[in-house]
């Protein structure tokens, strides 16, 4: 299996996903684990990726030195919108590149283990290591980039700006289909992806809580107190954009309707500009990671999903519910999760606003709420039916 997110240490979403397949994938057969990318491995957790999950080396990705990724016009300020630029103009192509060097130390690798089949973290993990070729290639989509630009369209004010992501939304698009008639095998996360490729060898396979390996979620008792908890990786821009809208916006009017309330936010957040910022809102308390996320859960009356961009599907929206927390999401959030019992959708800060305030109001009536809810979450998001649908996906081809 090639990926570029670590399958240990299970701190963020991509690692904990990475996790699930590679054991999935060990109830088939032997597996090794190569990671392709930028990623850096902890020393810490070189032996548990040795022992557990066969991890045969570290392939970087590699551009040549006119690559665009590499281009930098020397102040600090501007480079990053004119990346950003960069990477608008140019469309699929700034992704899905090719590298000489990273393909090729990718291929010794593969005919060193005669691999009878190659899995790979998203497809551009796959296109810049040079895979497309195997006969037995099977992708992981998780976030689709189509989705990730047109998500950013429909949130961007500035004039020209929306037209110009959309664009870069359509052409990701074309290449996205064209790339996944090539493999064979596709997991996607959500219904609606499978639905825009259009493919016979993609299969549904949603985000599972990290919690339900190997035996299930075990619901938490009700909590008795005006606790809401946010858990995310805030250093990823959609998770920081939705809860420093959340705090600025909507907390304000959730905490003078209930001056007892507290905001915990769980994960990690590197800026501490502002993690300064959002601690000295009333209210708010910024824990950072956490060894005990059950203990985080368990004291939360609700939990909440303020996001607004982004690819996949949010896991933490679906592991909310396992727990027997009932939670507050966005549209957007929403995604891939719509027919579930115990989501409260609000699509602006007023509306996400009196949504917690009425939990808050009604405890009984909230933990209530949440104890529904863990039965659909439970039966339909298993470790169980995610291991069988990969089984299933790689004995039809």
């Amino acid at each position: 299996m090639l990926s570029p997110t670590l399958p240990y240490p299970t701190d963020s979403g991509a690692n904990q996903r990475t996790f699930l397949l590679l054991k999935a994938l060990q109830q088939l057969g032997h597996v090794d684990f190569l990671l392709v990318g930028d990623c850096k491995v902890p020393d810490h957790a070189l032996p548990i990726l040795r022992s557990e999950f066969n991890f045969i080396g570290h392939v970087p990705r590699q551009y040549s030195a006119w690559a665009p990724q590499q281009w930098r016009l020397g102040a600090p300020r501007i480079d990053k919108p004119f990346q950003r630029l960069v990477y608008s103009a140019l469309g699929w192509r700034y992704t899905f590149f090719h590298s000489r060097a990273m393909r090729r130390a990718v291929a010794e690798r593969l005919a060193a283990g005669n691999y009878d089949a190659v899995v790979t973290r998203y497809l551009s993990t796959a296109y810049q290591s040079g895979v497309f070729d195997h006969p037995a290639l099977y992708v992981d989509l998780d976030d689709l980039e189509s989705e990730v630009w047109a998500t950013r369209a429909a949130g961007e004010k500035r004039q020209l700006i929306p037209q110009l992501y959309r664009r870069v939304a359509a052409s990701y698009r074309k290449k996205e289909k064209e790339l996944v008639a090539r493999c064979a095998g596709v997991w996607a996360t959500k219904k609606k992806d499978v639905q825009m490729l259009q493919c016979s060898a993609v299969r549904l396979l949603p985000n599972i809580p990290f919690a339900s390996y190997p035996h299930g979620v075990q619901p938490l008792a009700p909590a008795m107190q005006r606790i809401v908890l946010g858990v995310g990786v805030y250093d990823w821009m959609p998770n920081r954009e939705g809860f420093d809208w959340f705090i600025r916006q909507v907390w304000p009017l959730v905490h003078q309707a209930h001056p007892g309330s507290e905001l915990h936010l769980v994960g990690k957040l590197s800026d501490e500009d502002l993690k300064l910022r959002w601690s000295q809102t009333a209210g708010v308390r910024c824990l950072g990671r956490v060894d005990d996320l059950q203990a985080a859960y368990q004291s939360a009356l609700f939990t909440i999903a303020p996001l607004f961009s982004g690819g996949g599907t949010n896991i933490k929206v679906i592991e909310s519910l396992a727990y027997g927390r009932c939670c507050v999401v966005t549209p957007h959030a929403v995604k891939g999760f719509e027919n579930l019992d115990g989501l409260q959708l609000a699509g602006d800060a007023q509306a996400f606003a009196d949504k917690c305030i009425a939990l808050l109001g009604d405890m009984k009536g909230t933990a209530r709420m949440g104890a529904q809810a863990t039965a659909g979450a439970n039966a339909q998001f298993s470790f169980e039916s995610f291991s069988t649908t990969i089984d299933e996906t790689v004995s039809a081809a």
